[in-house]
């Protein structure tokens, strides 16, 4: 009797081992197979992004620089991640593996953007306030969000397009650098204003010469500006890289203008009422404003589609110079105006 309790012990622990054996096969399959979906997973998010391989084709497509955002983002000594043109119509709290809420791209040499990363995002407030327990999960890529306190939104990158020494979910990488990311937002700016070749153009869109502003400045003996076209719609005390407050324009023989420079222009008072500790900056350009105190602004200059010999930044330009004709010229075509 003890003999066949002997053998029916003994089976029965065969019979365990074997099935805690298949047990732990089976997790380690699945863990496996867990690493295989989320490979699966990024390839589709590659095929359902690789589309946008220029940031006009996202653009078209809903994906925007965004006010406030527009720069590149980088961490001196850790990474950076580049420029993120976002779609606000995504900016839920829902998780969709091909549809992220911004596309991020890598700043190249002379002004060039290349694909480089997704990342999806979760605006926090309405997130907790629906009571979760936790963040954001991408369950597809086994991946949880975290939270970027400064902008209030749980974040997810994925690089899918670039390497990334430091994981493929990591939000900085070393292999990433904004030391270009000006020429981009120049190119970016020339790309908005293009379309303003012709003063008619600007006008239209509602850029114009202003009373006491309709004169060519210049600075004899080291440079001139040109004619500006203010838009008063834009004058406020924010800073939209694509959107300059003013449009400069040299002046030309036979009374022709061509687009030369914009300028971005902050009005002092409203500014200094707000209480900032110093002037304007243009993060996604690296700089900062300087007052014109005899007009009681904040100005910067960007000479995106004139070669300025001074600096692409600074006020006059030694190759622009005024005419000894009535002012203010024509807009575009035809005799200057009496």
């Amino acid at each position: 009797m003890k003999d066949n309790r002997k053998r029916w012990l003994g089976g029965m622990a065969l019979v365990l081992l074997a099935a805690l054996g298949a047990a732990f096969l089976a997790t380690g399959a699945t863990a496996s197979q867990k690493g295989a979906d989320a490979d699966t997973q990024l390839a589709a998010v590659r095929t359902a992004i690789s589309g946008f391989d220029t940031t006009a084709k996202a653009q078209a497509a809903g994906w925007n620089l965004q006010p406030g955002l527009s720069q590149c983002f980088d961490n001196p000594g850790v990474g950076a991640m580049g420029f993120h043109y976002i779609n606000p119509a995504l900016l839920d709290t829902t998780f969709d593996l091909l549809k992220p809420e911004a596309i991020v791209y890598e700043p190249l040499p002379g002004g060039l953007l290349k694909l480089a990363a997704v990342e999806y995002i979760v605006p926090a407030a309405p997130w907790d306030a629906e009571g979760h327990a936790g963040p954001p999960t991408a369950p597809a890529l086994g991946q949880t969000f975290h939270l970027n306190q400064a902008l209030g939104v749980y974040v997810l990158h994925a690089w899918t397009f670039k390497n990334n020494p430091s994981g493929i979910f990591q939000d900085w990488n070393p292999d990433v650098s904004c030391a270009t990311a000006g020429d981009v937002q120049l190119a970016a700016v020339r790309t908005a204003i293009s379309g303003f070749d012709t003063t008619a153009k600007a006008q239209a869109a509602g850029w114009n010469l202003q009373p006491g502003l309709s004169q060519c400045f210049d600075n004899p003996g080291v440079g001139a500006m040109g004619f500006h076209y203010i838009n008063p719609a834009l004058l406020d005390t924010t800073f939209d890289l694509l959107k300059p407050e003013a449009i400069v324009y040299e002046p030309l023989p036979g009374g022709l203008l061509k687009l030369a420079a914009v300028e971005y222009i902050v009005p002092a008072a409203p500014w200094d009422a707000e209480g900032h500790a110093g002037p304007p900056t243009a993060p996604a350009l690296g700089q900062t404003f300087h007052l014109n105190q005899a007009l009681g602004v904040y100005v910067l200059h960007a000479w995106t589609f004139k070669n300025n010999p001074s600096g692409i930044f600074q006020d006059w330009n030694p190759d622009v110079s005024c005419p000894v004709a009535p002012n203010p010229p024509n807009t575009g075509t035809g005799p200057p105006r009496s």
